[in-house]
């Protein structure tokens, strides 16, 4: 389900939920979509295409970002929103204090929710749709884009329950789980609802259409399902030891397992998965691993040091290592590297390709040098 990324997951794109007796789940979770493409139309769109230059905003350390409206940039911190258009220009901000924010964007709708808290902003390009107060505390919050937007919550006499709205901000299904916690849902246009829960036997994925209470398909396992989300038809699924690749009906595609190494970090595009992956918790190499739609490896990448932050576009992956921007293809081959300021927190891709490096105060695009053939791949020391 989609964070921009937030979620936030430096580690692993997903903040860690923290589960407690009587007490919320805290959970944030971040997506981008992207398929693949040609070399060349890979480079005309990371070295061009974009009007801003530059996005300014207040404190945002440690803060959430993701595209919006094609090439406009929405930010969230625990103080607040701001949401700008494709020229730089904040279109509108919202104010706020929360105790731990999470932001979704897809298409030209975003969500940022108070994790724990009571509070929802659903919102487009233009404004704010609709300020959304909910009876129990947020798990979470996800929109696609169509505009539906999934609110999950915890339930008085149910284990949690999840909410579904329009994109005009009025709640159209409701779902109640008695059996599970409820982490986080996604919406398959205004058809499908996939929730993602966590019991004392495990993880599940919950199908079921938005016309209807009944479940269509549940998929289990014995261990925890770290995120899940459509892709297109398809449905995808990162756990502590693999990704899970399955059609609309719950029906396993493929898989690629993992189960020897630690996840550190991840990033899902449209047709394709990207993970960061270590042989040792601490230190040593990495491995940067493109997979397709059913598992199959792409290509991968080795790295001395681990990178803070990926992102998955149309046609690419960005890496930010310390100190620069890594542009690869899917078959992971270095095409481009971008220096970036102190201070560089996140890395977006924009609808268009060009890619933003962002800080605290702070976000601008990134200019890439391209590497000439046969040059070595970067590696940060």
């Amino acid at each position: 389900m989609r964070d921009a990324p937030k979620k936030k997951i430096g580690l692993i794109r997903v903040i860690l939920i923290v589960l407690t007796a009587l007490a919320a789940i805290v959970a944030a979770i971040m997506a981008v979509k992207g398929r693949d493409g040609g070399l060349q139309g890979l480079w005309d769109a990371i070295t061009g295409g974009s009007d801003a230059t530059e996005y300014y905003y207040e404190s945002s350390s440690g803060g959430a970002f993701g595209t919006i409206g094609g090439r406009g940039l929405a930010v969230a911190s625990n103080s607040g929103l701001y949401v700008f258009d494709n020229e730089g220009d904040q279109n509108f901000s919202v104010l706020f204090s929360y105790g731990s924010s999470s932001l979704n964007t897809a298409g030209d709708y975003g969500a940022v929710c108070d994790i724990g808290g009571k509070s929802v902003i659903f919102f487009n390009t233009s404004g704010v749709i609709s300020q959304i107060e909910t009876d129990y505390p947020v798990v979470s919050a996800a929109v696609n884009d169509e505009g539906y937007l999934c609110v999950c919550t915890e339930e008085s006499g149910y284990l949690g329950s999840v909410t579904v709205y329009n994109s005009e901000g009025v709640d159209i299904y409701k779902w109640y789980s008695g059996s599970a916690r409820v982490l986080s849902a996604d919406a398959n246009g205004g058809s499908q609802l996939l929730v993602l829960t966590i019991g004392q036997g495990g993880s599940n994925l919950v199908l079921m259409p938005l016309s209807s209470e009944q479940e269509t398909s549940r998929y289990s396992v014995a261990g925890l399902i770290i995120d899940a989300g459509f892709d297109g038809n398809n449905i995808w699924a990162v756990t502590t030891e693999q990704v899970l690749f399955f059609n609309n009906r719950l029906e396993e595609r493929g898989t690629y397992d993992f189960s020897e190494r630690y996840l550190e970090a991840y990033a899902a595009g449209n047709g394709y998965m990207v993970l960061r992956i270590s042989d040792y918790q601490m230190g040593g190499q990495s491995q940067i691993v493109s997979l397709s739609d059913s598992g199959q490896e792409l290509g991968s990448t080795v790295t001395e040091a681990g990178p803070a932050d990926m992102a998955a576009s149309d046609e690419a992956v960005a890496v930010l290592y310390s100190g620069s921007v890594v542009i690869y293809d899917l078959n992971m081959s270095a095409q481009g590297r971008a220096q970036c300021a102190s201070g560089t927190e996140r890395v977006v891709i924009r609808n268009d390709g060009t890619v933003l490096a962002a800080g605290a105060f702070s976000a601008y695009v990134c200019e890439f040098s391209e590497y000439a053939q046969g040059d070595d791949a970067p590696v940060e020391g």
